[in-house]
């Protein structure tokens, strides 16, 4: 039982490191952004960072997924919802992208940016990984 817990910890520690990630880039770029201020605001040691992450382009690719993951999930409940609402698939779609605008409407207040444009931004700082999972969230 003791190894789940820990392995949660590892998840908390992993996800508490994104957020500060995210945090840090949406206030001040990618660039401005420090391991060492990650280090210092998860309370963990170097070496608990490079557990979790190999490098800086490590931690913007799984920055970039994560954020990729839940615009995607997000899309999907609307058009699920959509469905929800009307049977008829062209309905549910103006339904879907009503929801969507919705959604947009809400955004300055419940949204402090997107870690997408902010890693588009210093494109070149980046490994080929990292902008090649940027343009196909962008396709997809």
């Amino acid at each position: 039982m003791a190894t789940t817990g820990a392995r949660s910890d590892r998840r908390g520690t992993r996800e508490r490191i994104l957020d500060l990630a995210q945090a840090a880039v949406l206030r001040k770029s990618f660039a401005n952004t420090s391991i060492d201020e990650l280090i210092a605001g998860a309370e963990i040691s170097r070496s608990g960072f490079f557990y979790h992450f190999k490098d800086k382009n490590a931690l913007a690719l799984a920055l970039l997924q994560r954020y990729l993951d839940q615009h995607n999930a997000m899309i999907e409940a609307l058009f699920v919802r959509a469905d929800e609402l009307h049977d008829d698939p062209l309905h549910s779609f103006l339904i879907a992208i009503k929801l969507f605008a919705e959604n947009m409407e809400a955004l300055p207040a419940t949204h402090p940016g997107c870690v997408v444009a902010a890693l588009c931004y210093h494109d070149q700082s980046h490994f080929d990984n990292v902008r090649a999972l940027n343009a196909q969230g962008m396709v997809e």
